[in-house]
């Protein structure tokens, strides 16, 4: 991983993707997050190793097919390290990605491409198949992606960024345990599980969160879900902490947490573990059980 500025990310992306293209992408993930924080982000910068972009709308395998050949035509390489480009004979499971890096020399990032799912997606990832240059490749479209479409905003550079409050109920949804999965690039040094690396990050997201702001995540919450879940909501949102109450109690989970964090977006804040527990059950009791309680008694 390395420090990158989202500004200067965002920037690049305004110029090398095409204008009438930007209406069908945006961003998710750390820069996205470090940029709506960006006044409080140390050094003016996030320690990350990618930047994540959704196209939508739903199934616009175009945009992706077309933004990824503009890219090339600009220089952009594919990174093809964790498998090379497939034929049309290649399971959907075992096409690479759409990643691609910058032409700078020695680049240490890239880009890669999520789709967005369609309402009441069921499979935990659902993947599509894209073809550009000939090469066939996968963009995943993962189940609860798809409140993070909600409120986004506008940067003056021309590229959407998901909010925080949306990527935060993403991830509180798409992990309702531990588990043991862990990330296929070390943090710092160190393999954290996956889990962890994104229930940390919303109490990332809490930590730098205007408090103000944070009093409508409840109601803007209810609204995604039920946009994305017509059906399913009410349960869907009756168990929304329990992934961040298996976090709260297993200890190795959460040093995974407290270390991918303070490697991250709240790098040089100062968080030790004992008051990033503290942060964890508070924010669990003050947003996450009320808003449980209401998907329950709705």
């Amino acid at each position: 991983m390395i420090r990158l500025d989202p500004d200067a990310i965002l920037d690049r992306l305004a110029r090398e993707i095409p204008t009438d293209l930007h209406d069908d992408v945006y961003l998710i993930g750390s820069l996205a997050a470090a940029h709506h924080h960006r006044g409080q982000i140390e050094l003016h910068g996030v320690n990350t190793k990618d930047a994540d972009l959704i196209v939508q709308p739903v199934g616009n395998i175009a945009a992706v097919e077309g933004i990824a050949s503009k890219l090339r035509a600009a220089g952009w390489a594919w990174k093809l390290d964790f498998a090379p480009a497939g034929s049309a004979t290649t399971p959907e499971d075992a096409l690479p990605d759409v990643r691609l890096l910058p032409p700078d020399p020695g680049a240490a990032y890239w880009i890669e491409f999520q789709g967005l799912p369609e309402v009441e997606q069921a499979e935990p990832v659902r993947r599509t198949r894209v073809v550009v240059e000939g090469g066939h490749f996968s963009v995943p479209v993962y189940r609860f992606a798809g409140v993070t479409a909600r409120g986004l905003r506008v940067t003056p550079l021309g590229i959407r960024c998901a909010t925080p409050s949306m990527m935060a109920l993403s991830n509180l949804l798409g992990h309702s345990e531990v588990g043991t999965h862990r990330m296929s690039s070390p943090i710092g040094g160190r393999e954290c599980l996956r889990s962890a690396k994104d229930l940390g990050r919303v109490l990332a997201f809490a930590y730098l969160g205007d408090r103000r702001e944070m009093e409508d995540w409840l109601d803007s919450w209810l609204q995604a879900l039920q946009a994305c879940f017509p059906r399913s909501w009410k349960i869907l949102g009756a168990r929304t902490g329990a992934g961040l109450r298996a976090l709260l109690a297993d200890a190795q989970a959460m040093s995974d947490a407290h270390w991918a964090t303070t490697y991250g977006l709240l790098s040089g804040k100062g968080v030790d573990q004992a008051s990033f527990v503290a942060l964890g059950r508070a924010f669990l009791a003050d947003l996450v059980e009320p808003f449980e309680d209401r998907c329950r008694k709705a």
